[in-house]
């Protein structure tokens, strides 16, 4: 069937490049003026410039998540310490568009309504702002090269210059508007070079393979929602290698040619790169700040100003020292504490209080003590399999436990301070375990992992980070003792029963310079990625939907949901243009079956049609629609806190398939028309869409640029017209 073009050019056209050529072959249309081209291009770049740029100083106060990207990007300023359970390109971006812009870090970003005063902070929300609105000019070209129809790359780039939603995230201190220029680049390059299948190992195919890897990782290296275009262009390449595996004209060797180069440009580049921005990193930050007590006294060593930075430490711990026990997942879990208070009269025994607290006190100090029954050694270093007797330092009660259930933690037992003057009973002992280690291995101060097991009744000391009742508990977590023998549920203590001995105190031991044992890059690499992943598990992993706010997935592409994004006047909302999201919820529904009813009519018996391959719409709706689905369907498996910004990289790709398929329709519908008639409909469609696009847009622009007055929903609002849902609070 012939497609005919929209936008065609009559007589003779020079062609500037390949592009024409191989959409002639591919779909027999005639070629493309390339000053049309170029001339809906730039007005699509202008407009994205236009859009986004305008009243960009209007709202000169923290907004929303500035509080916390802004503030990273002042600690990179100070080279202060922090931690982020994102990577940290992203932050790193923000802080070099601050000092380039003559940001000194001197503003805190406190919280979301602190005016920016006289501190230069404006110049890294317009550095966010340029890189958001580029995001546009790269769907056109996407869709371009996706399917060689101007009119397809013009309307899924419109769908996105007058989405409201989309305009808000681009306009802020920010890690969203840098993610989808990257993940959107990504998409594009891999595009790009999946159109150059025939130029295999020229210099083109290496730069685009190469930038596909590049533009992968940095996206990854802002956030790790970034991973889902990682296993896109993953799949993609599998699919393509084994394209090139089932060719029987090419050679072994030219498969192994492919599949090395992939490994180099997608692999072996972005691990070097995303291993970079890391040194980048902790080389920036080498000052102690805020993220400190995330992590271990090893690492905290190499911060200058952190009270374990030069020090000297026994690197052993013997019998007799007093020690301190810190869990070795950090946060939420603090110190092993105890204090004089005791548990309320009915809660378990009445003994003294065992908990875990955050900060470094007396109270967090024990005397590690041989249990003299059956417990000889042959030095005074504690070991591994050792019986001790943890002796609490300032009440000297030991750490007990018995088989009376914990308050909280009910299938653990209570641990307790018992005893008096250091004498209690057999239920203050206690066996050390060195975590992967072996009899006789030696607890080292700060680097060994511990486990205490009790001696009578084999569970483990484990802090169970559930909180004690506020009335007595002053607001520390419970520890109690666990009988599982194996790692299963966060919310029963399984990444939390071991312990690093942080503080080491013994007289007449000899000591080293704590440099000597402090972790080099590598091990560092390793320990703040492994924070990372654990506090990503635990954002919001107890609460429920309804604790989101009512944010949950199934709403997000239906525009179900306002949130707001400046509570001072002119108030900003986060809120999704209805008719760019409603079309492209249409477009989703009907897509599967634009998709089936052509691959049907291809296989059909009685198909007479001399173009038996599928036409590039086909393909470009294909894999739009599994992208999106790829970006959007694995939140309703991540039981944590979500928000509906979690949905705006699907909605870019749902954009896109809303211009192919769009196109893809429209043309298969007006081709039935006479030929003299056919353009001036497809003509006058798309200005009537454009024009709807666009009066929407303004509709609807208080949203973006600023409401002053009466919310919306109130009928005296002079915004009440714009109120279209009850869910929309605004």
């Amino acid at each position: 069937m012939e497609y005919p073009l929209l936008f065609e050019c009559k007589g003779d056209v020079k062609e500037s490049d390949e592009k024409e050529s191989e959409v002639k072959r591919e779909t027999g249309k005639k070629p493309i003026s390339l000053n049309l081209w170029w001339t809906l291009f730039t007005v699509v770049t202008v407009a994205s410039f236009a859009t986004r740029l305008y009243g960009i100083g209007g709202t000169k106060t923290v907004c929303w998540d500035e509080a916390h990207f802004g503030k990273h990007a002042s600690w990179y300023l100070n080279r202060t310490f922090f931690f982020d359970v994102h990577p940290p390109l992203g932050k790193m971006l923000i802080a070099g568009m601050g000092y380039m812009s003559g940001y000194n870090g001197s503003f805190h970003f406190n919280k979301p309504g602190d005016e920016f005063g006289e501190h230069n902070a404006m110049g890294m929300r317009i550095g966010c702002t340029l890189l958001g609105l580029l995001i546009i000019p790269i769907g056109f070209l996407t869709n371009w090269e996706l399917t060689g129809s101007l009119s397809a790359a013009t309307i899924g780039s419109v769908m996105l210059i007058f989405d409201t939603g989309f305009t808000v995230i681009n306009r802020y201190i920010l890690l969203d508007p840098l993610m989808l220029f990257f993940m959107s680049f990504s998409f594009l390059a891999m595009v790009k070079f999946r159109t150059l299948h025939a130029e295999s190992f020229s210099k083109q195919w290496w730069s685009w393979l190469l930038l596909t890897g590049v533009m992968l990782v940095c996206t990854v290296s802002v956030k790790f929602v970034g991973l889902f275009i990682v296993l896109y262009v993953g799949a993609f390449t599998a699919f393509d290698l084994w394209n090139i595996l089932g060719d029987l004209s090419r050679s072994w060797q030219f498969f192994v040619q492919h599949f090395l180069a992939r490994v180099l440009c997608l692999i072996l580049v972005p691990i070097a790169l995303y291993v970079s921005f890391f040194y980048i990193h902790f080389l920036l930050l080498s000052k102690s700040g805020p993220g400190d007590g995330h992590f271990t006294a090893l690492f905290q060593s190499t911060l200058e100003g952190n009270i374990f930075h030069n020090r000297s430490i026994h690197k052993e711990v013997a019998f007799g020292s007093v020690i301190s026990l810190k869990a070795s997942a950090m946060l939420p879990c603090g110190y092993l504490h105890s204090h004089r208070e005791f548990y309320p009269a009915g809660v378990g025994a009445h003994q003294q209080m065992v908990t875990s607290y955050m900060h470094s006190d007396d109270n967090n100090k024990f005397v590690i003590k041989r249990w003299k029954d059956g417990n000889v050694t042959s030095d005074d270093f504690v070991r591994h399999g050792d019986l001790v007797k943890l002796e609490h330092f300032l009440t000297r009660r030991n750490l007990h436990s018995h088989n009376i259930p914990a308050l909280v933690a009910a299938k653990h037992f209570q641990v307790t301070g018992y005893g008096e003057n250091g004498n209690g009973d057999d239920n203050d002992v206690w066996r050390t375990e060195v975590v992967d280690g072996k009899l006789g291995d030696v607890v080292k101060t700060m680097s060994t992992r511990v486990r205490f097991r009790h001696h009578f009744l084999s569970c483990l000391l484990t802090c169970t980070a559930e909180d004690l009742p506020k009335e007595w508990g002053m607001g520390q977590l419970e520890v109690a003792c666990s009988p599982w023998q194996r790692e299963i549920k966060d919310n029963l203590g399984f990444y939390d029963h071991n312990w690093l001995v942080e503080e080491n105190i013994k007289e007449n031991m000899p000591q080293i310079p704590i440099k000597e044992v402090a972790p080099g890059f590598l091990l560092k690499f390793l320990e703040n990625h492994k924070m990372m992943f654990f506090v990503n598990k635990r954002i919001g992993a107890k609460a429920g939907y309804a604790e989101s706010g009512g944010q949950i997935p199934i709403k997000w592409p239906f525009n179900m949901i306002a949130q707001i994004f400046s509570s001072t006047e002119p108030r900003v909302y986060l809120l999704g243009n209805p008719i760019v999201w409603w079309t492209n919820v249409v477009f989703l529904a009907i897509c599967p079956w634009v998709i089936f009813s052509a691959v049907y009519k291809t296989m059909r018996p009685d198909n007479t049609s001399t173009q038996n391959s599928l036409h590039p719409h086909f393909w470009a709706s294909t894999w739009l629609f599994i992208i999106w689905g790829l970006h959007y369907f694995p939140f309703f498996f991540m039981f944590r806190t979500l928000y509906v910004h979690h949905y705006y990289p699907a909605l870019y790709f749902s954009c896109l398939l809303t211009g192919v398929c769009l196109d893809w329709i429209t043309k298969s519908s007006f081709s039935k028309l006479p030929q003299q008639i056919s353009p001036l409909f497809q003509l006058s469609f798309l200005i009537g869409l454009f024009s709807a696009l666009v009066y929407s847009f303004w509709y609807f622009s208080p949203v973006v640029y600023g409401m002053s007055g009466e919310v919306a929903k109130h009928s005296n609002s002079t915004h009440h017209h714009m109120w279209w849902l009850e869910h929309w609070d605004f």
